[in-house]
């Protein structure tokens, strides 16, 4: 099968999800993806043909056509990019094409509407929760999804709902939740490197809003002043972004430097390390002062697969998941004195097969792919990986 994909964005740490998912097509597929930005800290297969393409217009760009529309009822005459993007399409010939978030598909498609075969539309977070607020976004978003080979895709339930509920409409046709998946052989525990005398606490993210570092820190120190028990504790904070300074400080004058570690970015094969010792996992998902939220983080179903507990929040897709008293605890966002209470209940937890197993029956990337490949086509959301 030949697929278009387009990312604006390639080589990305925060955009692990789409480069596993694009190497694995790229095993059994021929991948031709477009991207316009280009960084080099994540690599790609080379198997793949990369090519860039400049900038699609900018937004003010989208607004006037948007009016010239209404006007006219046609958009505006081809700019270059969309020149090179029709070329490619009639030179290349791709069975689907695959756009990774609404937000570029919009700015992509409503100057060059593809009727002639299917065109994927990978929702992954910001698209579907902040980026809703933009009336001018979600009349685009309208438009799209009326049209018979435009195939939405969903990373939760909730994201879906999400996207139904700010077009006020019962269903969207064509759509899919598919959930995104870890490589299983790769998060593997295959030895305990656990330190027996100290309990190990771990997050991997980058450091923006709506991982809700701040308020983990809070909960921390609330923990601390509470606890009673004998046991030693830890916590890694690995990652790095625009808050990682911040949030550095704001640990040091909390007087926590001699629990809390800041390794900064953290590689896949790293990453692993951290899990191997490791005793539970934490991540305080929240909705930003924007709206911005999370789709399901790859890193918790990254961390059941090493069978860590998971210690988070009651957002988004996360409880699509993880299941409270089950794979760990989950808590309503910004509540400290209930994270704080969970994390001393989760010391009592050992690690967990169920957690694999639950990643393995829904969660596991080759399911991802299996399901992304066949994309059968219904009437309304369904989970795919029944």
């Amino acid at each position: 099968m030949k697929i278009l994909i387009y990312s604006h964005r390639i080589g990305s740490k925060t955009i692990t999800f789409i480069h596993n998912e694009i190497n694995q097509l790229a095993e059994d597929q021929d991948i031709y993806l477009f991207h316009n930005i280009a960084e080099n800290h994540l690599s790609l297969s080379d198997a793949i043909k990369l090519e860039h393409i400049s900038h699609y217009s900018p937004r003010i760009f989208l607004h006037i056509a948007d009016v010239f529309k209404k006007i006219t009822g046609r958009y505006p005459p081809m700019d270059m990019f969309r020149k090179k993007w029709q070329s490619t399409i009639e030179n290349y010939n791709p069975d689907i094409i695959h756009l990774h978030f609404g937000t570029n598909a919009e700015r992509v498609l409503y100057k060059n509407i593809v009727r002639d075969r299917p065109v994927f539309i990978s929702f992954h977070g910001y698209d579907a929760s902040r980026k809703l607020n933009d009336q001018n976004y979600l009349q685009r978003l309208s438009y799209l999804f009326s049209l018979k080979n435009i195939h939405p895709i969903f990373v939760s339930h909730y994201m879906y709902n999400n996207v139904k509920k700010a077009l006020a409409v019962n269903r969207i046709d064509n759509a899919r939740i598919l959930y995104y998946g870890t490589d299983l052989s790769f998060f593997e525990r295959t030895q305990d490197n656990r330190d027996q005398k100290l309990k190990t606490f771990l997050q991997v993210s980058s450091f923006v809003p709506k991982k809700g570092h701040q308020y983990t820190l809070k909960a921390i120190r609330e923990f601390i002043r509470n606890y009673k028990g004998d046991k030693e504790v830890r916590f890694i904070l690995a990652g790095g972004g625009p808050l990682l300074d911040e949030i550095k400080e704001m640990s040091n004058s909390m007087g926590l430097d001699d629990i809390i570690s800041f390794p900064g970015w953290v590689t896949k094969e790293e990453a692993r390390e951290w899990m191997m010792k490791a005793d539970y996992f934490i991540h305080h998902s929240i909705i930003d002062e924007n709206g911005d939220m999370e789709g399901i983080p790859n890193a918790i179903m990254e961390a059941m697969a090493m069978k860590l507990p998971i210690l988070s929040t009651l957002h988004s897709g996360i409880p699509e998941l993880v299941t409270d008293g089950v794979n760990g605890y989950l808590v309503k966002e910004k509540d400290i004195q209930s994270y704080a209470q969970r994390i001393e209940d989760i010391l009592e937890m050992p690690l967990k097969d169920e957690n694999r197993e639950k990643v393995l029956k829904k969660f596991e990337i080759g399911l991802h792919k299996k399901h992304l490949i066949k994309y059968p086509i219904v009437s309304d959301a369904k989970e795919i990986c029944n």
